[in-house]
């Protein structure tokens, strides 16, 4: 579409509302940020040791925020041998099955409804072009 032109071709008008509507939006979307600042700052609980529900290994040993140097002396043997076996079971144990079945079940819901959102732009864009013609 031409650039610092008042009075534009007729052809562009679609387009133009099309650009106009996404604009609103991106500019609509600016406000999001400081409100997820504002929520993050001034609601909500603090963060206990276990920041990290769920994972393993011996950088999640350590409380939140961690010290300085992260130990001050090196991990025991049963710490070691602990997130080890953390590391290597945790699929396997009952609990983990159904939560990873839903976080599965959850991906793929929101990857079809991607897609179909993406769907709907790309034939709403080509509905529109055929019924008012590619001019």
């Amino acid at each position: 579409m031409p650039r610092r032109i008042p009075d534009y071709a007729v052809q562009f008008t679609d387009w133009n509302m099309v650009s106009s509507i996404g604009a609103f939006g991106f500019g609509l979307a600016q406000f999001l940020f400081p409100y997820i600042i504002w929520k993050c700052v001034r609601g909500g609980q603090p963060i206990g040791n276990k920041a990290w529900e769920g994972a393993h290994g011996l950088e999640w040993e350590l409380p939140s925020p961690p010290p300085y140097h992260s130990w001050t002396t090196p991990p025991s043997d049963a710490v070691i041998a602990r997130a080890r076996a953390l590391m290597h079971s945790h699929t396997s144990t009952p609990d983990a099955a159904p939560h990873e079945a839903e976080r599965r079940r959850r991906v793929r819901r929101s990857a079809l409804l991607f897609a179909l959102i993406a769907a709907g732009f790309y034939f709403g864009f080509i509905l529109m072009a055929l019924v008012r013609g590619w001019k």
